[in-house]
């Protein structure tokens, strides 16, 4: 595993879903939300590990940061590789 990727889904009413996840038709077209790809700096080659994420969040902009869990250190610490302006 090199990496992860995150998709959304998201019941709004009734029947009303947004949702990027591939093949969910209830969201086609649609251009604000995309899916995510977190990249690990080693690759994991054994079959079970647990991952951390954290969401942050500055005046101007958002990040995640992630790690897996026998790691030391958060990936894209304080939004340094990639962040969303607000």
């Amino acid at each position: 595993v090199d990496g992860l990727i995150g998709y959304f889904d998201c019941k709004l009413y009734g029947n009303v879903r947004m949702s990027t996840v591939p093949g969910n038709k209830s969201s086609l077209g649609m251009l604000s939300w995309f899916p995510i790809y977190f990249p690990l700096k080693s690759k994991i080659t054994t079959g079970d590990f647990s991952v951390e994420f954290k969401r942050c969040k500055d005046r101007e902009r958002v990040w995640y940061e992630w790690k897996v869990l026998e790691a030391e250190e958060y990936q894209n610490f304080k939004g340094k590789s990639y962040s969303i302006k607000l």
